[in-house]
């Protein structure tokens, strides 16, 4: 049975539903539980006897109607839909997020229905990640219309293994919760980093950046990127590096092994110009896959090259009028 139009609702600290019909002078409690419908609306399992529900008119589930928020202590709140003539209400669901994934979100709560009863539920929200103009993460739970939107205002770090870890704490609590967001790093852009989640679902988290290191040496070069994450007031920055080895493939495309997330060595293929200057200098300019310079060049010495390289190199200047050539196969990652 869907929302009554006739009843009012409040949830208590202890996430304990209750209702209020017109001829009430006050709300009583509702025996049940809350879950989430494969549309993501928010719904109760009531769990009170057939006389009970009758009385009020209700049928074995009450399915909410409304719109999805995050709160600054990580609590959710469902937003009633606005009745005519009646204010806007909230219900605020106390709990923690226990798990994310590259399209869901878990939350649980635990309430108290009775006197020496608790009651944990668990239940997932789907939708997509994304990362703001802000380089916040934000959550949009799937809608029939539009998304909502869940903003998480905390700033993000790295573990050592280059995935992204969301820490949280709650305001009265002080407990301290934590996300891990596995995956990988993508380098797309100039100005863009790209986070591939895992899951399949081709959930990407896109952060605007700026590049470190335009200039690079391959023995002693890392790619570095600077990221401000949040509002001017509580605005943190990260510099996130990637340490790796340079080679060069059989197909003459630009090799980067490095460790970009995920708990191994990933290989990124990119394509280049190259200059040779007169002091037998190799300076490579890096393109993504739509031909646009990523902002890097890697500068090879005689000494940086394996022989075939370098002599191959060499070939080049040698049959060609200019100094700059194009080689290697489109960037794949």
């Amino acid at each position: 049975m869907t929302e009554q139009r006739n009843l009012s609702y409040k949830v208590d600290k202890n996430n304990q539903l209750y209702i209020k019909s017109p001829q009430d002078s006050r709300y009583v409690p509702l025996k049940g539980r809350f879950k989430v419908d494969d549309n993501n609306n928010l719904v109760y399992q009531v769990e009170e006897p057939p006389v009970w529900r009758r009385k009020y008119g209700v049928g074995n589930k009450i399915v909410l109607e409304g719109s999805w928020k995050l709160d600054s202590n990580h609590d959710l709140i469902f937003v009633l839909r606005e009745e005519e003539k009646l204010k806007r209400k909230s219900l605020k669901l106390r709990g923690k997020i226990l798990d994310a994934g590259s399209d869901f979100l878990i939350f649980e709560i635990t309430s108290k229905p009775a006197e020496n009863v608790t009651t944990i539920s668990a239940f997932k929200l789907k939708g997509v990640w994304r990362a703001d103009k802000f380089n916040r993460l934000t959550f949009e739970v799937r809608r029939n219309q539009s998304p909502d939107t869940l903003i998480f205002r905390s700033t993000w770090e790295l573990n050592k293994s280059k995935q992204i870890i969301y820490n949280y704490e709650k305001l009265v609590t002080k407990e301290a919760h934590s996300l891990t967001f596995k995956g990988y790093w993508q380098i797309s852009d100039k100005k863009r980093l790209s986070y591939i989640l895992e899951g399949g679902k081709g959930g990407c988290l896109n952060f605007n950046v700026n590049l470190e290191t335009p200039n690079l040496y391959p023995k002693k070069g890392a790619i570095k990127y600077r990221i401000g994450i949040g509002l001017k007031k509580v605005r943190k920055e990260r510099l996130i590096t990637f340490e790796g080895s340079w080679k060069f493939g059989r197909k003459q495309g630009l090799i980067f092994e490095s460790d970009l997330g995920s708990g191994g060595m990933r290989r990124i293929y990119f394509s280049y110009s190259l200059k040779l200057t007169p002091d037998d200098r190799f300076i490579l300019t890096l393109f993504n896959n739509e031909r646009q310079p990523l902002g890097i060049s890697l500068t090879f010495k005689r000494g940086d090259l394996e022989s075939r390289d370098f002599e191959q190199f060499l070939r080049l200047r040698k049959g060609s009028r200019g100094f700059i050539f194009e080689l290697g196969a489109k960037v794949r990652f």
